[in-house]
Order: structure tokens, then sequence, then C-alpha cells
């Protein structure tokens, strides 16, 4: 049964056509004919599964009697996808966001804030309990929260934030300007949500995993992040009897809240340059090869 809504109507419907006609315009080369019914076809791949995700998005399909369950298999099979579209774009992006993990003891304390995200201080209170404590709803939920995690890390600390990285100059400035605007652009993509003040945290957690993305230099340290947050965060929403934010969870939240924040800038003030042109190579951007990180590690 297929039930046409208009939720979400602006990002489903207009994804395919604003990302793909982007890439191919001002960042996918066009000097090699050799590759045009290469590159053509993959843009077609990307367009037909933008396509499947924005019916998904936009079509009210049952697929499972539970409505919970069935809501969880839908934002699974949208964000696969959207996911395996965002990753050709990627590929013809050159950007290379899926080799070697750098510094990876990095992730540690942004594991701990993701893991803050769960209301502690009211579930050890007794204010909250776990109602749907099944196999099935504990996966679907879980593969959810993965998948959702991936599809906006691709996006967003991944082709967002080379092509951002792209418009500064190359150098920590640029760096930082990208930094901050990617993450921007990530909370206001969330104000279709229409919850406003949804939008000013999530600038926070954007630059959380981007910062992942920083020291990692891969997208999937930062997809793990940001579907460990999203579990911690609306597992009692989902699983549960909703989520308590009494006064002590709230000042818990913040109190590592504060530390994570610190450590991110300090981590950020303190980036190295051979590291940021490292990290450029990976993303794409144009005028940086891996001679200048060569030149800086012989300085």
């Amino acid at each position: 049964m297929v039930k046409y809504t208009h939720k979400n109507a602006f990002i489903a419907g207009k994804f395919a056509y604003y990302i793909t006609h982007l890439i191919r315009d001002s960042v996918m080369p066009k000097t090699y004919d050799k590759n045009k019914i290469k590159q053509r076809i993959m843009m077609l791949a990307v367009t037909v599964l933008c396509g499947i995700m924005a019916f998904l998005e936009l079509a009210e399909i049952s697929l499972l009697v539970d409505e919970k369950r069935n809501e969880w298999l839908v934002k699974i099979l949208q964000q696969t996808f959207g996911s395996l579209a965002v990753v050709l774009l990627l590929f013809s992006m050159r950007v290379k966001l899926f080799g070697r993990i750098d510094k990876w003891l990095y992730v540690l304390p942004c594991l701990v804030i993701a893991v803050n995200n769960f209301q502690w201080w009211a579930f050890f209170q007794g204010k909250m309990e776990l109602i749907r404590t099944n196999f099935a709803d504990i996966t679907l939920f879980t593969l959810q929260c993965l998948l959702i995690g991936l599809f906006e890390e691709l996006v967003f600390r991944g082709a967002v934030f080379a092509l951002v990285a792209g418009f500064f100059s190359k150098d920590k400035k640029g760096l930082i300007k990208a930094f901050v605007l990617s993450s921007v652009i990530f909370g206001l993509a969330h104000i279709f949500s229409g919850n406003f003040l949804q939008v000013g945290y999530t600038v926070l957690t954007g630059g959380l995993f981007a910062f992942v993305l920083l020291k990692t230099k891969n997208v999937l340290c930062s997809a793990v992040v940001h579907a460990l947050y999203n579990f911690c965060g609306l597992l009692m929403d989902n699983l549960g009897t909703g989520a308590v934010f009494d006064v002590g969870t709230c000042v818990f939240m913040a109190i590592i809240a504060v530390i994570g924040a610190s450590i991110v800038l300090y981590g950020l003030y303190k980036y190295p340059e051979e590291e940021r042109k490292e990290l450029y190579i990976r993303l794409g951007v144009e005028g940086v090869s891996k001679t200048d990180t060569t030149s800086v590690e012989n300085k």
C-alpha cells in the first residue's frame, strides 16, 4: 500500500537535482573525453538512486504491520539508497575518505560525548524505562541510526565539506572557515524538522563530527560517532517511555559537553599543517598535492 504525503518533500524532491547538477557543473572534470560515458552513467545511477530515496520519503509505504517497525524499515531503505548515491558522488569528486584511519585515539572523547546524549541521570533515577526490548525492534532501530549517521556524514562531512574547503584559502584559516560553515549548513539542514532549538545544537554536533573527520581523515569514523549519538539520544523516544530532561540530566550533559567542546577547540587550534594538507588531498581539494605534504614534513 502506497499513500503519498508532502512530508519533507523539499529535501527529498530536490536532493537529486541540486546535488547532481552541482557536482556535474563545478566539480567533475571536463577534460577527459574518454571518461564522458562513464561519468554520464555514474550520474544517471546517482539520479536513479536519489529518485528512489525521494520516492521512499514522499510515499507512505506499508511493508510491516507494526507501524513503528515499518517506519524504521522504510527509513533504512531510504538511507541505504541515499548513501549509495553519495558514495558514487564522492568517487566522482575524487574524495578518498575511506582509507587509513589516522589519530584514532581522538575518537574516544567524541564517543564519550555521543554516549552522553543518553539521559543517564533520569534513567538511573527511575524516570525512564525501556519497553520495546525484543530483538527485531532493537535491530531495526540500531540499523536506522547507523544508516542515518552514515548518509548524513557522507553528505555533510564528505561532499559538503570537500566543496566548502575548496572555496576558501588552502591554509589553517581556510580550514577553520570550512569547519564552521559546513557545521552551520548541517544545522540549517535540520530546520525542516520544525524545531529551531535543534538547529542550534545540531550546529555544535556538526562541529564534533567534523573534528572526528579532521583527526581520522575517515568519514566512516565520524559516521560511527554520529550513529552512536543518534542512538543514545533517540533510544528512549523509540524503545522506551520517552526521554526525560530533568535538572540533573541537563547539568550532567552540560558538564560533559563543555569538556568535549574544549577538547575539540584545542585540537582545532593545534591542528598541524601537515595534517591539513593530507586531509585536503583526501578531500580532493584542487591545488593541493602529495608533494606539498612531503615539503612540510622535511622542514
